[in-house]
């Protein structure tokens, strides 16, 4: 009889054996894409929407962040690549286990929101 853990290893094998052929099958070409324009329309639309709802919600929160980050642009880079990569880390780790992601699943999409959003400065010049 063959010990469980070698059975359990030989299926996991066979299992990712069996997928091989489709997943080499897939056709990567066909995926339809949006031009650039269109995603930097899209980007500037959204940050248009939430820009507005922050500033109408909170002005006076608004107007001290943008003096923070004017007084101290490298450490709000820091602290917003710190967040970033911290927070994927964790969003990550929760969605190992089941009950991890009912938080993780809406967290990955609130990442992506703000990343559109807080990539929209950058993808555009800043008039001087």
């Amino acid at each position: 009889m063959v010990p469980p853990r070698t059975r359990t290893a030989l299926l996991s094998l066979l299992g990712v054996l069996a997928l091989a052929g489709t997943a080499a099958a897939q056709n990567f070409e066909s995926a339809p894409q949006l031009s650039p324009v269109f995603r930097a329309g899209g980007s500037f639309l959204i940050d248009l929407v939430v820009g507005g709802i922050l500033v109408a919600a909170a002005p006076g929160y608004t107007r001290d962040a943008i003096a923070e980050i004017r007084n101290d642009p490298g450490g709000s880079f820091l602290w917003g690549l710190g967040v970033g990569i911290g927070g994927l880390i964790v969003l990550v780790l929760l969605a190992i286990t089941i009950i991890g992601l009912l938080v993780a699943i809406p967290g990955f999409l609130a990442f992506i929101l703000l990343s559109i959003v807080g990539g929209g400065p950058v993808a555009r010049p800043h008039p001087r």
